[in-house]
């Protein structure tokens, strides 16, 4: 008999903010999981619909309601206990009204209420991409609330920053203070355009430059130069018409001025290497002055090979950024860098299936950035 609940949870839209604004109330004032490394924002829908496979072979259809979103997994809120392994695929909707099928696995179910259990779903593949637009400022004024705090000093990597204006350059500077990240300044296209040609892992630009010439247009200029960091764009200017001039400079997000410090830090920490609890840039191994040569030797290599793999992802050699990740996976895991080696292998992974690197751009700069890192430190 078919059910007239709009959900599994019986809840209404109204009913299930209630509900969800009570569970996040009590998770802010709660420690922090020091193992989570992904940005988690809200992301409330009453009615998602998940296909499950159980483990006994069985399949079955429902409707779910969401509670937030990360790049690599969902918290959705089901009425009964699903087995961990559980093979799930649902339909995500994306800031433009569109859905994206997406295919994971059960790898939490926390029961809540006496009706209610969390589910937790790992992706098989990253939706970084998505997140990214809905941390950019989504259309028509809508707030988006971000679930877990950033750390400022868990920020870290090269930004390059253009913009004519000496205040607003000021402003990310102050705004940037406690983080870790070694911002360059510049306040022209053309002294922009060199310092972008140079090593970095992010790219901010100001919408309007000099002269009447735009990010946009420095955006274009960049990536036709072989540049794959991470661009962001920012401007006063959030219309329609602007947001899709950003889109066809290939820029990887957009923020509206004036520039939220909390949203800013968000932004990038999808971009560069986050570290919460002090994740290490050091060796995990016990100190053995046997292995000690061997690990300063793979550490020593780290910026070789993060040139090679900037090289080969310039050049859209997805074997060959694929060949750099997989040994560079196999140095970590040996040396004593688990999250290296883990970050890596998933990177790898989606090159295997990828059809060029730009389509996982985000993921190569990371990895580049993670290795400048260790070295640096």
């Amino acid at each position: 008999m078919a059910s007239d609940k709009i959900n599994t949870i019986g809840l209404s839209a109204q009913a299930l903010d209630r509900f969800l604004d009570k569970l996040d109330g009590e998770s802010e004032r709660e420690s922090r999981d020091p193992k989570c490394g992904q940005v988690r924002v809200r992301y409330r829908f009453e009615s998602i619909p998940v296909r499950m496979k159980h483990p006994n072979g069985a399949e079955s259809v429902v409707r779910m309601p969401s509670r937030n979103l990360s790049s690599h997994g969902i918290a959705l809120l089901h009425n009964a206990y699903l087995h961990l392994g559980t093979r799930v695929a649902l339909a995500l909707r994306d800031p433009d009204g569109g859905f994206r099928r997406v295919t994971g696995e059960v790898v939490r179910c926390q029961h809540m209420t006496a009706s209610i259990h969390e589910i937790g779903v790992r992706f098989d593949d990253s939706v970084d991409d998505l997140v990214r637009g809905l941390l950019s400022d989504p259309e028509d004024g809508e707030e988006m609330h971000v679930i877990e705090p950033i750390d400022p000093a868990s920020l870290q990597g090269k930004l390059v920053h253009v913009d004519d204006s000496k205040s607003d350059r000021a402003l990310i500077r102050h705004h940037l203070r406690r983080t870790r990240i070694e911002l360059v300044s510049e306040s022209s296209f053309e002294t922009g355009l060199n310092a972008a040609l140079r090593p970095l892992d992010l790219l901010i630009l100001d919408f309007h430059l000099d002269d009447d010439r735009k990010g946009t247009q420095l955006a274009t200029l960049v990536r036709g130069m072989g540049v794959q960091a991470p661009i962001l764009i920012v401007t006063s200017d959030g219309s329609p018409s602007t947001r899709e001039r950003v889109r066809e400079c290939r820029a990887d997000a957009m923020l509206t001025k004036p520039v939220d410090p909390s949203r800013l830090l968000h932004v990038l920490g999808e971009f560069l290497v986050v570290r919460p609890g002090g994740e290490t840039r050091t060796t995990e191994l016990p100190e053995d002055p046997a292995v000690a040569a061997m690990v300063h030797e793979f550490v020593s290599a780290l910026p070789d090979t993060a040139l090679r793999l900037s090289d080969a992802a310039t050049m859209d050699d997805r074997s060959e950024a694929r060949r750099i990740c997989v040994e560079l996976g196999k140095g970590a895991g040996a040396f004593g860098f688990p999250r290296l080696a883990e970050l890596v292998s998933g990177t790898a992974a989606k090159l295997h299936n990828a059809p060029s690197v730009e389509e996982c751009q985000a993921e190569v700069q990371r990895v580049i950035s993670a290795c400048r890192a260790i070295d640096a430190a």
